[in-house]
Formats: structure tokens, C-alpha cells, sequence
């Protein structure tokens, strides 16, 4: 389906889901600039409306156009209506989780992990708070670790309350029974991220973690990549003196 067959979708879809009593209709507004900040207007009401449904094949059209918008320039990365979306998906299974019976419907680990990932293509500092918030209260490691290598990539002038999630993080994984590589792996690449775009970084509660993960149940691959980023880190550390 072509951009402009895409979004008549987009608008047209939300008279199916207020149908089904998922979501309300977007208000109707009057803008007094004309047909184009009412179409605007109309593309991010469709657009809330997904991400707001409760259904997963919504909140996955809403990113898709999203990172569409991103990628082809059309709106700006630092839009907050763009942030308060993409925010709301990543985050609604513990900040506004909608239950039934015993079990929460709105929990889509897939769709927080897309949503994970496009918050680092945006970019902004209010991004970056919200994958720190993700690093500290989500449970599921699927979302996890695209948040850890997401939040890795946003250039920061103040990288240590990242730093010391990875760390705790990490250092989580090592403790437990049965760590998840996939997460893991996630994670010590976020380290080498940060390392690579932000210079040395002397944090001995980094280095721990990193070891324990070098020493830990990990297949061979992973604990080399754990050693190899310790070392690379204490070269550049050295050679930075």
C-alpha cells in the first residue's frame, strides 16, 4: 500500500475501531490556518486513536507511519505529539495497563520493543527519559534490550545514570539462574555503544558487571564480547591519559 493509501487507511479505520467501542472519535476542530493544520490535526487524531485501541495491528499501523513521517522528513523528530504516541505504546502495559479479569489486554512485548527502538530514533532528551523509565520499571527483557541499545545511541552530556542502569542491569543478569542471553548481549553492546560515541568511561560498577558477565553461564561468544569490551574501554581509558 503507497503513503497516500496508507494514511486514507489510517483516517478511515478509526470510525472501525470507535465502532467496536475501543477508542472515541478524534473532536472535530477549526483551525485558522486552513485545511492543512486540519489535516494535520486529523492525521494525529487517527493516529492516537491507534495508539490508544486496544488492538496490537493498531499500535503497529500507528509506528509504522511514525517512522514513515520520521524518515521521510515530514514532521520533525522533536514533535511532542510524536513523543506522547510512541510513549504511551511503549510504556502502557505497566504505566496504564487496562485489565480484565486477572490478566492486563493491553500487554504487547513486540509492539513495546518497536516503540523501545523508535524512541532512539527520535532522539530527544524527553525520549531518553522515557527509555531510562523503561530501563527501570518494564519486566520483560523482549522490550528490554532494544530500550538498552536505543537509549545507548542518544548523545548525552551526562552519560552516567546510564551508564549505572546497564550496570544494574547486568549485573541483574549475572545474579540470576537462568539469565537471558538475548538480553544480555543487548546490553553490553548498549556499553560499547556509549563507549564509542561518548570516549572513556571509568565506572568500577561497570566493569564489574561486565566481568561477572565474561565469568557467567553465557555461551562463548558472549563472555568474549564482555571481555573484549572491558579491555577496549581500559585502552581508551589509558590512552586518554
Amino acid at each position: 500500500m503507497n503513503r497516500a493509501g496508507s494514511r486514507l487507511f489510517l483516517l478511515l479505520s478509526i470510525a472501525t475501531f470507535a465502532s467496536r467501542g475501543l477508542v472515541p472519535l478524534p473532536a472535530q476542530t477549526t483551525s485558522p490556518q486552513g485545511p492543512a493544520s486540519d489535516q494535520g490535526a486529523d492525521l494525529f487524531g487517527a493516529l492516537r486513536s491507534q495508539a490508544y485501541s486496544l488492538e496490537r495491528q493498531a499500535k503497529n499501523r500507528m509506528l509504522g507511519e511514525v517512522a514513515l513521517m520520521i524518515d521521510g522528513g515530514e514532521v520533525a523528530k522533536d514533535d511532542p505529539r510524536l513523543l506522547d504516541l510512541v510513549a504511551h505504546v511503549a510504556t502502557e502495559s505497566w504505566d496504564m495497563p487496562v485489565t480484565q479479569g486477572i490478566g492486563v489486554i493491553n500487554d504487547f512485548p513486540d509492539t513495546r520493543a518497536r516503540a523501545a527502538e523508535l524512541l532512539g530514533v527520535i532522539g530527544t532528551a524527553e525520549a531518553r527519559a522515557v527509555l531510562f523509565s523503561i530501563l527501570r520499571r518494564e519486566q520483560n527483557t523482549e522490550v528490554l534490550g532494544p530500550a538498552a541499545m536505543a537509549i545507548a545511541g542518544i548523545p548525552t552530556d551526562d552519560r552516567q545514570p546510564t551508564i549505572d542502569i546497564l550496570a544494574q542491569r547486568l549485573l541483574q543478569m549475572a545474579n540470576t539462574a537462568r539469565p537471558d542471553h538475548a538480553f544480555t548481549y543487548a546490553l553490553v553492546i548498549a556499553v560499547r555503544t556509549l563507549h564509542e560515541h561518548g570516549g572513556a568511561i571509568s565506572d568500577p560498577d561497570l566493569y564489574t558487571a561486565l566481568l561477572a558477565v565474561s565469568q557467567g553461564p553465557y555461551p562463548g561468544p558472549i563472555r568474549q564480547l564482555a571481555i573484549d569490551t572491558v579491555l577496549e574501554i581500559r585502552r581508551s581509558n589509558t590512552q586518554g591519559h
